[in-house]
């Protein structure tokens, strides 16, 4: 983060943040608070070693980083944490730099994951390798397009915010802070300072071409927890509802002009 981008984030946290000097004493300047924050979501280390460098005790790191935290996102999550509300259909627009595949109205938000784990109405999983027809390979396609896309974002998040790296030592509550914070901050950086915040080999990179990828940043995998294999068989009715749901949509209106080819090859 540049200076004038850090001072951008000052001065827009500051009113949250700021405190009121005493006859005792003077109080931990905005400035002061954000650096410590930043410090914090960069490194990782803990309040311990950080007062050193910071000047400002453990105890009180302890409550002024979640608290600037919680300040960073209620300020910046109105313009830069939005949450949409999707229509139907792939956006092809020429006017338009982006193309958008948006979810058709009514169906449910799920995360999707591999076939290591069990099928859920809210957990999406690939169709065995087994079983496919064509309408499946599609759906199978563009759940891991889907998937790709969170690794990649997972992956430049742990890489700029070294606090992601290792077990978080405070309350859940402060916890949340400290994640929506890296969350907001994530795409503030990309929004203001993209070529310093994601320079090249970031990015996954798609020719549009040949679809061949070039993988950019992704989590390392020794630093996250093992999930248990899911049981794989009976899942529920609604489960299996959901996934034709969506097989459905990527074979019909939230089609993709290059999918035939890509399941042909």
């Amino acid at each position: 983060m540049d200076y004038d981008i850090y001072n951008e984030l000052l001065e827009l946290i500051s009113p949250l943040i700021v405190k009121q000097d005493t006859n005792f004493r003077d109080a931990i300047t905005p400035h002061e608070r954000l650096a410590a924050t930043l410090r914090y979501l960069a490194t990782g280390r803990s309040f311990e070693d950080l007062k050193f460098s910071t000047r400002i005790s453990a105890q009180s790191l302890g409550h002024i980083i979640p608290e600037t935290c919680r300040a960073i996102y209620e300020t910046l999550a109105p313009q830069y944490l939005k949450v949409r509300n999707y229509s139907l259909t792939y956006d092809d627009d020429d006017d338009d730099d982006d193309d958008i595949i948006r979810t058709p109205e009514g169906f449910p938000f799920v995360f999707v994951g591999d076939e290591a784990l069990a099928l859920r109405a809210d957990f999406l999983k690939p169709f065995n390798s087994r079983l496919l027809i064509d309408q499946r390979r599609i759906f199978n396609y563009r759940l891991s397009r889907a998937r790709r896309v969170v690794e990649n974002t997972f992956g430049i998040l742990v890489a700029r915010f070294g606090v992601l790296k290792s077990r978080i030592c405070l309350s859940p509550e402060k916890i949340d802070d400290v994640v929506m914070a890296c969350c907001v901050l994530h795409n503030f950086l990309i929004v203001k300072t993209s070529q310093q915040y994601t320079p090249q080999g970031s990015l996954d990179v798609e020719d549009p071409e040949t679809h061949i990828l070039e993988t950019g940043l992704r989590p390392d995998g020794a630093n996250i927890a093992a999930i248990a294999r899911g049981h794989t068989r009976n899942a529920s009715t609604e489960a299996k509802r959901v996934r034709d749901l969506y097989t459905h949509c990527f074979n019909n209106d939230g089609k993709v002009p290059w999918q035939d080819k890509i399941i042909l090859k």
